[in-house]
């Protein structure tokens, strides 16, 4: 009797050291909290498990964290960026061309990469 307890508890001691992912198909796994981002949201609720974000506002209610949106005033949920330069399509004025800074010379709402005329607003 005494081997086989041995053995249950060298057993949990093992568990212990697996990731949660692991043991979740477990029907006797407890998950403890983990916080990646280290904010005191834990992952499974954290609508930006990656970035600190403890108010976790949301100020589109796209369900994405306004600390890792790439559009925070527009609701964008699958947080598409063709031009990988870290401004959501929805809200970029260049959303082929890449230009993270946005620039916008002559107001005219586009871009100043992909701008043709700019410097002459209304003409794109």
């Amino acid at each position: 009797m005494s081997r086989r307890r041995l053995s249950l508890r060298a057993a949990f001691a093992i568990s212990l050291a697996v990731t949660p992912i692991a043991l979740a198909g477990c029907p006797f796994f407890v998950p403890f909290f983990i916080d990646r981002d280290g904010d005191g949201v834990g992952n499974s609720t954290d609508n930006c498990p990656n970035d600190s974000n403890p108010t976790q506002a949301d100020t589109d209610a796209d369900g994405v964290g306004d600390a890792c949106d790439n559009c925070p005033t527009t609701a964008n949920a699958n947080q598409a960026d063709t031009d990988n330069d870290g401004v959501g399509n929805l809200c970029d004025n260049c959303p082929t061309d890449s230009n993270p800074n946005q620039l916008d010379g002559d107001g005219d709402g586009f871009g100043e990469v992909c701008d043709a005329d700019d410097g002459n607003p209304g003409v794109h």
